[in-house]
């Protein structure tokens, strides 16, 4: 177990044989009073509230959380703009009180997929959000395979067309003289593009990132954080 105290430059680092049990926010401070706002998202992280979460984050992979929000901007021609700003919320394993109300959070990392976004508006009390993250190196080569076979595609049709049409003058009569092996490459390419094409589209599909979200305690499987020295 590792503990970060204050005041201390480094960790410190306890083997679990001498560890008797570990109670989480038993020394946490006290929750404040909520703010006098009639805005929900002003109040104080007061847990129980609906909405207010305490987080767990199980991953093989460290991830971080992030809470998605939009911000908006005009143009030079005055055309209102909505970005995207997502703000990191806590890194895996998390264990902190998170504020779910009104917005949406996704999990991501350098070795990791971004996840689909989730809700925890409905939600409170302990909740665990297990993560199987998607390669990255995966997902681009997917990307990569992808654009080679379109092209591979979009030449082999060429090819097989003109082989079919002819490329010669016929020198018998009119039109062209049908070139099969031209014909024949393009066939083969095309059918090489289709099937680079198809494994591309599994490959994205298979570097997807999912993730479960589920009360804190409830059965399900715990694959361990290898890169925490979970074994």
């Amino acid at each position: 177990m590792t503990i970060l105290e204050l005041g201390e430059k480094g960790p410190r680092v306890i083997p679990w044989d001498q560890v008797s049990g570990v109670e989480r926010g038993r020394f946490a401070p006290l929750p404040a009073a909520a703010a006098p706002s009639g805005d929900p998202r002003a109040q104080a992280l007061v847990p129980g509230t609906q909405g207010v979460v305490r987080l767990h984050v199980q991953s093989p992979v460290p991830v971080e959380i992030y809470k998605h929000r939009d911000s908006y901007g005009q143009t030079s021609r005055g055309d209102t703009i909505v970005l995207d700003t997502p703000r990191p919320v806590c890194a895996s394993p998390c264990d902190v009180l998170v504020d779910g109300r009104g917005r949406e959070f996704s999990a991501a990392g350098a070795d990791a997929v971004e996840s689909p976004r989730f809700s925890l508006a409905a939600l409170t009390g302990d909740q665990q959000l297990d993560v199987s993250p998607g390669s990255p190196g995966l997902r681009a080569g997917g990307y990569l395979l992808l654009a080679l076979g379109g092209i591979g595609v979009g030449a082999g049709t060429i090819l097989a067309v003109a082989g079919a049409i002819g490329t010669s003058p016929n020198p018998h009569g009119p039109g062209f003289i049908r070139n099969k092996g031209l014909e024949t490459g393009g066939f083969v390419m095309l059918g090489t593009g289709v099937a680079a094409t198809i494994g591309a589209i599994v490959a994205i599909a298979e570097s997807g990132t999912t993730i479960r979200l589920r009360s804190d305690g409830a059965t399900g499987e715990a694959k361990p954080r290898y890169w925490a020295g979970e074994f």
